[in-house]
């Protein structure tokens, strides 16, 4: 069985044949139709007060034309630059549906896509993300979630493991969540016993520079949203079977240049990616 479409309350997702000469492999593409609502300050005021996850108190005011559409622009750049075209499944060796041309072609590979459309309450949306602007920009220690953002979202932050610094970016951890995605070290029992703490996004370098931790590095286990999507939706297969690699050698380097507080801080050491092969998630 076969399905090039499927629309759920998660996300939408179709799976496209290759458009030969530019690829000869399929490409599954997850849409996400996300609804940004500029949070506005109450009528006759400039600038009001919220709380963030950890009930630290933030001042924020009405956003201008501008600026809303750089944050657009921006979220969309930063989300497709780091989840579009990163990864590639190769189907189980037993289902051969996937075939190019369809009737007597070679079985076929699947790229994975992200496709991220702004839409209004009405259309549907997959998620509602109310953005708040800060009134201090250089201010960016606001605790946000996949539900609420701030201006300060789009821009690099500081995190650190130890004595090591390196700059992160919000808003690919928080369309990682929407993705279905957990934080890197979510199944550990320290994780269990504090939820939301530090060790939830890492207790080693490895975990703690991966986007899902405290970084913008993809592995191979970030694939699995497309990963469990064609084997649940469009193919009927098990998903253990679906083997993940890297697109290209840019999707696997991909989050490492921003691994550098500033030109003469050391680099961190170098993670390597995960062999490819068949992964358990």
């Amino acid at each position: 069985m076969f399905r090039e479409e499927y629309t759920d309350f998660e996300f939408d997702s179709r799976v496209d044949p290759p458009t030969p000469p530019a690829t000869t492999d399929y490409s599954m593409t997850i849409t996400m139709r996300l609804n940004l609502v500029p949070v506005e300050s109450p009528k006759g005021k400039k600038s009001f007060f919220v709380n963030d996850m950890d009930n630290k108190r933030w001042s924020a005011r009405s956003w201008n034309k501008s600026g809303w559409i750089h944050f657009q622009s921006e979220l969309k750049k930063q989300a497709l630059g780091t989840w579009d075209n990163a990864f590639i499944l190769t189907p189980p060796a037993d289902y051969g549906e996937l075939l190019w041309p369809r009737s007597g072609g070679a079985r076929r590979k699947v790229v994975c896509r992200l496709e991220i459309l702004f839409v209004d309450g009405s259309h549907n949306p997959h998620a509602t993300i109310q953005v708040l602007n800060l009134v201090d920009p250089s201010n960016n220690g606001f605790r946000a979630d996949d539900f609420d953002l701030t201006s300060n979202s789009i821009l690099a932050m500081d995190a650190h493991w130890g004595d090591t610094m390196w700059k992160r970016h919000t808003v690919p951890h928080e369309i990682g969540h929407l993705l279905g995605l957990h934080h890197i070290n979510q199944g550990s029992n320290e994780c269990r016993a504090k939820p939301g703490s530090g060790v939830c996004y890492g207790n080693n370098m490895a975990q703690r520079i991966n986007v899902m931790g405290s970084g913008d590095v993809l592995d191979l286990e970030d694939a699995f949203p497309w990963r469990d999507r064609i084997a649940e939706k469009h193919t009927r297969t098990d998903r253990d079977k679906w083997k993940v690699d890297w697109l290209s050698s840019e999707a696997a380097l991909r989050g490492f240049e921003s691994q550098h507080r500033d030109p003469s801080a050391p680099p961190l050491p170098y993670v390597p990616p995960p062999k490819p092969g068949i992964i358990d998630i």
